[in-house]
Formats: C-alpha cells, sequence, structure tokens
C-alpha cells in the first residue's frame, strides 16, 4: 500500500530496539566499543550513563535489576545508544530524513552487537516512532487531529479537552503486536488556542524465529508496514494534507 509523502513530518523520535539471550555476555570495553567503531561515519559519542559492569558465566542468573549497561549519546544529541548483554536499542531523535537512512543506521550496530554476543535467540524485536503535532488550528473538537477520541460524560454538557487512549494489539497474518499510545490535550496557553497531540506507536515480535541479518530484516519491514498503516488510520485526513 502506498501512502503520501509528508514534507511536514511528525515524526520526533525513531527507535530500533531488541531483547535476545546472548551467548557471549559482553563487557564494557565491548559495549562501548559497539558506539566506538561506528563513530567516524556517524558522530562522535560520549557516555552519559556508565553503569558498573562485572563480567558474569553463562550458569549465572542475571537478575532484571542486575543488568548493565552503556548509554551514550552523539555529541550532536541526534543519536541515543543504549547497550547491555541482552539488549541493543538506537534511537534516532531528532533529524529524521526517511526510513532508508534510519535503518541502515541502526542495522550497522546491530550487526556489531550480533558478532560480539553470539544471540542463540531474539525475545522481541520492534522499532517504535513518536510522532507530534503541534500548534494546529482549533476545532470545536479534538477529532480535528485524532479520530479516536473518548465520548463526553453520558448526560452532562461538556467536551474532552485533555485524554490519553493506549491499546496493545496482535495481527495473527503478520505475528506482530502493537502498542499505540494516543495523546491531545488543548494548549490554554497559546495565542490561537491550539491542540497538541502526540501519537506513540510500537510495533514488535515476540519470539520471532531466526537470528540471521536477513530473517531480522524481513520481520522489521513487515513492522514497518504495520507502523504505516496505524499512522494513516489514526490522522484525520485534513491534518495529513496539512502535513504534505
Amino acid at each position: 500500500m502506498e501512502y503520501m509523502h509528508l514534507s511536514k513530518s511528525p515524526i520526533v523520535e525513531a527507535s530500533f530496539y531488541i531483547e535476545c539471550v546472548p551467548t557471549n555476555y559482553i563487557d564494557r570495553e565491548k559495549a562501548k566499543n559497539i558506539t566506538d567503531k561506528l563513530s567516524r561515519e556517524f558522530a562522535a559519542f560520549k557516555v552519559i550513563d556508565d553503569r558498573r559492569w562485572r563480567v558474569r558465566n553463562l550458569s549465572e542468573q542475571i537478575p532484571e535489576g542486575s543488568r548493565k549497561s552503556i548509554i551514550a549519546e552523539s555529541e550532536d544529541h541526534k543519536i541515543l545508544i543504549v547497550v547491555r548483554s541482552n539488549y541493543l536499542s538506537v534511537t534516532l531523535r531528532r533529524g529524521y530524513t526517511g526510513w532508508s537512512e534510519f535503518i541502515t543506521l541502526a542495522f550497522k550496530y546491530l550487526s556489531k552487537y550480533i558478532d560480539y554476543t553470539c544471540p542463540v535467540k531474539i525475545n522481541k524485536i520492534g522499532i517504535r516512532y513518536v510522532n507530534e503535532l503541534i500548534n494546529l488550528p482549533l476545532s470545536s473538537h479534538p477529532k480535528a487531529i485524532l479520530k479516536e477520541v473518548p465520548a463526553p460524560r453520558k448526560g452532562l454538557a461538556c467536551v474532552p479537552v485533555e485524554y490519553m487512549l493506549k491499546d496493545t494489539q496482535y495481527y495473527p497474518d503478520s505475528d506482530l503486536f502493537s502498542t499505540v499510545v494516543q495523546s491531545e490535550r488543548l494548549m490554554r496557553n497559546s495565542p490561537t488556542m491550539s491542540w497538541r497531540a502526540l501519537v506513540d506507536i510500537d510495533v514488535f515480535a515476540v519470539d520471532p524465529k531466526g537470528v540471521q541479518m536477513d530473517t531480522i530484516r524481513e520481520r522489521i519491514e513487515k513492522a514497518r508496514k504495520l507502523k504505516n498503516n496505524l499512522f494513516f488510520t489514526l490522522i484525520h485526513e485534513e491534518i495529513l494534507e496539512i502535513l504534505k
């Protein structure tokens, strides 16, 4: 399915993430190398949160709270990397220009991460997009931005001025899940009394089969299509026209 190109993209954050069962638990230096190896190609990184590392034997159980991580940020603040033995996330926080550039960036870090950890199983893999729509003209009802709006209180004279909706759905045809958070509020202090809406779309697979890059790429492409389907069905057509 083809969608219109939005020149005024509402995307403020795009993330790729993977949770796995590693063969090798990486130490601090290997985790840091995942950000360092590619810094000259994309941007220089600095570690903004370096939790203490302790090498563990594979036979040891690792409690959730003790999984150590490195959080690194590019100097231009656009890219955020979180690395631990069983988890990697790559987040582009500003300057999103398109899918191809974003997924190429994410998969370069993923390739290095897989080389280090040699995962035997993927528990969860997905993409998450946060969209912000702000300073849009006031309408008599929030439907001007989002299609799904809570109904007014029954029997009372009122209209919604702020709300948040969250749901998680399963799609058997693609074996994917989605968690969507929609929120909208009236910005009373703005000169034009405008609406601000956030649409947070997380599409993921649980226990996908295979850890090969080709398999991962195929699953992420399916997640991208579902993410697009969700976005374009949540936003009113009039708003999409404004974003063209």
